[in-house]
């Protein structure tokens, strides 16, 4: 959303974030000196925000709604009902959102309330075609308002790193040792455990290889006694949640993501741009992300062995790696900048607003 933001604001848009006041996006918004709406959460059905909302589109402060979960989607959808004006635009960013994974009459219920908002909403953006095709199947009343705007973000190059050579010495990796990069919730989705099983197969030939994992979630002491339980631990690492992951990337050789069916993948685009070849799955949004062979490899999910054989090839073979992450970089400046992701939600934004009733 502040990738969003800031780049819309910089096309020429008036553009504001709601969210709660004391949240992080609210101190981020104030460096990068994008206005701000208070909005406190409270309940599925907010009345507060719905008033708060209602209020802006009939002072015309307001013209778009662009929401990004189920909940503000439904206050927003009651707020430009009651305002009489204004429209919804809602960004889907999950290829089976929660309420899909509900049965009998809770099932239903959501189907019937998504649906409606399907129907209040002019168009919904999804990150990826994986999201699309997702949404299409679900709710067909969608179909021709689905949109795809693959995510953005900033080139992060252009940002303050902490030097890889720091990096490597405070996460204990020995200075020439290939280090490979994972950076996700430690949940079952993600499948780490299986990017764990490969780095010890990987190991058996190249046990100087170093693999750190940054991130939590529940299953974090799980996955610690899988590291226990193969011996791997002076090789193989939780590191836990990083502010900076971009310094903890651009201090790696590749990274590697074992989840089976990403959304979208930002850390995929994070590494593209500083130049990292990247290891992921052939599932999900991954393949539009990533070119097989050429800015990266994929390999079938859940496969321990396909993943340590993709990990030994960038060991063995360092300047293909290299040529990768090359590519890689190319393809997230024509194809993932903040600017480009904010100039195809501008032309959202026009379009619905030219067919203004």
């Amino acid at each position: 959303m502040l990738d969003l933001a800031v780049a819309l604001k910089s096309q020429g848009a008036a553009v504001a974030i709601s969210a709660p006041q004391k949240s992080q996006l609210h101190e981020q918004c104030k460096s990068h000196e994008i206005k701000f709406v208070a909005i406190e959460k409270k309940g599925q059905i907010d009345l507060r925000a719905i008033r708060h909302l209602t209020r802006l589109l009939r002072t015309r402060k307001v013209d778009i709604i662009h929401a990004h979960n189920g909940r503000t989607q439904l206050s927003a959808a009651i707020a430009v009902t009651l305002a009489r004006r204004g429209k919804i635009v809602f960004t889907q960013h999950f290829i089976t959102p929660f309420h899909t994974q509900l049965d009998g009459l809770k099932a239903r219920f959501y189907r019937a309330v998504h649906s409606t908002l399907s129907r209040k909403t002019e168009r919904i953006v999804a990150i990826s075609n994986a999201v699309q095709q997702s949404m299409n199947e679900r709710y067909p009343v969608s179909k021709g308002k689905v949109v795809v705007v693959h995510n953005g973000i900033n080139d992060p190059q252009s940002s303050t790193r902490e030097d890889s050579k720091s990096v490597r010495a405070h996460f204990e990796v020995p200075e020439k040792a290939p280090l490979f990069a994972c950076a996700a919730r430690l949940e079952q989705e993600k499948e780490i455990s299986v990017l764990i099983e490969a780095f010890s197969l990987v190991l058996k030939n190249h046990p100087e290889a170093q693999l750190r994992i940054a991130g939590e979630g529940v299953l974090e002491a799980e996955l610690k006694q899988q590291i226990e339980k193969l011996k791997i631990g002076g090789n193989v690492r939780l590191v836990g949640f990083l502010k900076d992951v971009l310094s903890f990337f651009a201090a790696s050789d590749a990274v590697v993501l074992p989840a089976p069916a990403e959304p979208f993948g930002l850390v995929f685009i994070e590494a593209m741009a500083l130049e990292k070849p990247v290891i992921a799955c052939r599932g999900g949004a991954a393949p539009e992300i990533i070119n097989d062979g050429e800015t990266g490899v994929l390999v079938t999910p859940s496969s321990a062995k396909e993943m340590a054989k993709a990990i030994e090839s960038f060991i063995e073979q360092p300047e293909r790696a290299k040529a990768l992450g090359k590519k890689g970089r190319e393809r997230f400046v024509s194809d993932f900048t903040r600017e480009r992701m904010a100039q195809k939600t501008a032309d959202i934004y026009r379009e619905i607003w030219s067919s203004k009733a």
